[in-house]
């Protein structure tokens, strides 16, 4: 668990994470380079990750675009994975945020549909806030999953011998059960988590001022504790997934804290829930003051955070690949697109540096080539040896 201080403030660019703090430095070694070539400097158009990093994430942006939907979750996990082992996780998650709200004309759309940035904020909250929901959802879903408790409240749907009125009293007592942890649980959260929703109430607004609490919930209760209720088996909170009996009954406590959450009361195509109604009208001020709390973190512009469970090599390197099949994979749609936009070189030395990832051969900057496998903290070198945040 990552630690509660204080943000530092004697350091112009701090880190923080679960695992130590530090300030990002630079190093022209790079131990995983035989000491005959340590005179020798990388390359930085051939180096995937710089590539990438280059017109202030423009590139990033153009690969996006290029991108099929059914492919952002893994693209999402693997850039994550990536910025983070150079200590920029912030920066893309910063950079999303502020690209999805410089987009969008109705508030009532934002963060609300499948995009990048969506996807980037539902990775980093359920990889980060694992321990989390453990603390807060443990409990109830062991209930429902391994005892089977049923509380269906709708009379269509109830069994010959469930009776609704009870079950819908002990949805309410569980559903009150379940808000007071929440309310409760600010200093659960960790730093990485809590800075996230401080950049995205600050980003928001700027624009859209009476939205803060609507967006900084959405990232709280729709892009994380509500799928972990309705699919706990994804979450790594059970082993296996839960029957349609125990899944009905985390779906309608589902519904009752993201209807708290978005302030919305229940209507009449839901019959069975509109004696919830009070439930969210009573509980509106208590959520307000959480979302409020929640994103109250001092957060500086350049402020870096690590996650709290760094990835391991072989994550860093599959990430890699990841990267590397969908850039081939969208190929032609992205050079249109860069094209477009003046990139021609740029796209010209991607498609070098792929090739050479593939091949497993590093070029160096005195045109030499080494034969050496890449691995990530090989990459972190590189990327750190000309300061990656200069690049953005």
């Amino acid at each position: 668990m990552a630690s509660k201080g204080k943000l530092p403030s004697s350091h112009s660019s701090p880190m923080l994470h679960g695992h130590g703090a530090s300030t990002a430095s630079s190093s022209s070694h790079n131990p995983n380079i035989p000491s005959t070539h340590s005179n020798l400097i990388f390359q930085p158009k051939y180096n995937l990750l710089k590539i990438l990093f280059k017109k202030k994430l423009q590139v990033i942006k153009l690969f996006f675009k290029a991108l099929q939907t059914d492919v952002y979750d893994e693209v999402a996990k693997a850039m994550i994975i990536l910025f983070d082992s150079v200590g920029d996780v912030m920066r893309l998650l910063r950079w999303g945020i502020q690209l999805e709200v410089g987009e969008t004309i109705d508030a009532a759309t934002l963060f609300r549909g499948t995009s990048m940035t969506t996807k980037l904020v539902s990775y980093f909250m359920k990889r980060e806030g694992g321990e989390y929901l453990k603390a807060i959802l443990g409990a109830t879903i062991r209930m429902f999953c391994i005892d089977e408790v049923s509380i269906e409240v709708d009379p269509n749907k109830a069994g010959p011998k469930e009776n609704v009125e009870v079950n819908a009293e002990m949805l309410l007592g569980l559903s009150k059960g379940i808000s007071d942890h929440i309310f409760r649980s600010k200093d659960l959260c960790t730093i990485p988590m809590r800075l996230l929703m401080a950049e995205a109430q600050e980003s928001v607004k700027q624009k859209f001022a009476e939205h803060i609490h609507r967006v900084v919930g959405g990232f709280y209760f729709l892009r994380f504790l509500v799928p972990a209720l309705v699919t706990p088996e994804h979450f790594g909170l059970i082993g296996t997934p839960p029957n349609p009996k125990s899944r009905r009954s985390l779906i309608l406590v589902s519904k009752v804290q993201q209807n708290l959450a978005n302030d919305v009361e229940f209507g009449e195509k839901e019959p069975y829930m509109l004696k919830f109604n009070s439930y969210i009208v009573q509980n509106q001020a208590a959520m307000v003051k959480f979302l409020d709390e929640l994103a109250n973190y001092p957060i500086a512009p350049d402020t870096k955070i690590q996650l709290t469970t760094p990835p391991t090599e072989e994550e860093k390197e599959e990430s890699l690949k990841v990267i590397v099949k969908h850039i081939e994979g969208c190929k032609v749609k992205l050079e249109k697109l860069m094209v477009q936009e003046g990139m021609e070189d740029i796209f010209k030395d991607l498609l070098k540096a792929v090739d050479n990832f593939k091949s497993g051969k590093l070029l160096l900057e005195a045109g030499s080539v080494l034969p050496l496998r890449i691995s990530p903290a090989c990459l972190k070198t590189v990327v750190k040896s000309s300061s990656a945040s200069q690049l953005l």
